[in-house]
């Protein structure tokens, strides 16, 4: 399997993540890890709020992911109420995208790109 990462340390490498069951057998992995120094009550929200258009964005490079508006840069309440299921837009106008999987507040979120067979392609994971 292929193994890429950026500035993960070894044990984030190595560490067994929500959602790590949902692609058995993947052929590659990506760990993209930050710090925040602050409690999961306060990154969470931020995190419960991602998508591009009608929601707050993926906070990155705007003018590629979120059709040249910008990101938000505070928590909007009607964004935080989110379900199995919930549509995160790739794309301003976009009906397709990444869907919630699992979540535990302020725990960790788990986002799958769905396959038309209903597995998935690929997962993004934030373990707070």
């Amino acid at each position: 399997m292929f193994h890429k990462s950026v500035r993960a340390s070894r044990l984030e490498l190595v560490k067994p993540l929500p959602g790590d069951e949902v692609i058995p057998e993947p052929i590659g992995s990506l760990t993209h890890a930050i710090t925040i120094r602050g409690p999961r009550s306060d990154v969470w929200p931020w995190l419960a709020q991602m998508g591009a258009g009608t929601r707050a964005g993926w906070y990155s490079y705007d003018f590629l992911d979120n059709g040249r508006r910008k990101s938000a840069e505070c928590i909007v309440p009607q964004w935080q109420r989110i379900a199995v299921g919930t549509l995160f837009p790739a794309l301003p106008g976009a009906t397709n995208g990444f869907v919630v999987v699992r979540f535990e507040p302020a725990r960790f979120l788990v986002l799958g790109w769905p396959a038309p067979d209903g597995t998935f392609l690929s997962t993004w994971v934030a373990d707070t």
